[in-house]
């Protein structure tokens, strides 16, 4: 059986552990993979979180719809590029509608599957996006106050 895992805590490891000694004891035979990572920061996950609220309410979305809609529209195609799995989902994505997509990502986790580059290249795209479609970022965005 085949586990994919993140390990972004104490607790997580410890888990993952344990997990690999249970796994071990029944079998005495595991073979791997992992891969070091960076995730997104605490920050950057604030920002960007902060960000889909303002365009939420600037375009009168519920902050639902429009972090669906900055999954598919910002997030998937940056993990699309960089790792095969996404590749895949976004396939699959392109096979529905606009409407069909945005309910199927809400589950997935974008985001949290980013490292630090993609997040900064997420929020830099957003940033450089939304001005374009009418929308004034707001200070506590532009200047974090």
């Amino acid at each position: 059986m085949a586990h994919e895992f993140i390990v972004n805590s104490d607790t997580a490891y410890k888990q993952l552990l344990k997990q690999i000694q249970e796994d071990y004891q029944e079998t005495h035979y595991l073979k791997g993979k992992y891969t070091k990572s960076t995730s997104r920061s605490i920050p950057q996950n604030a920002m960007i979180h902060s960000m889909i609220s303002h365009v939420a309410e600037w375009y009168g979305n519920t902050m639902k719809e429009q972090k669906c809609e900055c999954k598919l529209d910002f997030g998937l195609p940056i993990l699309r590029r960089d790792e095969e799995r996404f590749e895949k989902i976004g396939e699959m994505l392109d096979s529905l509608t606009r409407e069909q997509a945005l309910d199927v990502i809400e589950p997935i986790d974008i985001t949290s599957a980013m490292n630090r580059e993609q997040g900064a290249e997420m929020i830099t795209t957003m940033l450089d996006y939304y001005p374009r479609h009418d929308l004034v970022w707001s200070d506590v965005i532009l200047n974090g106050k």
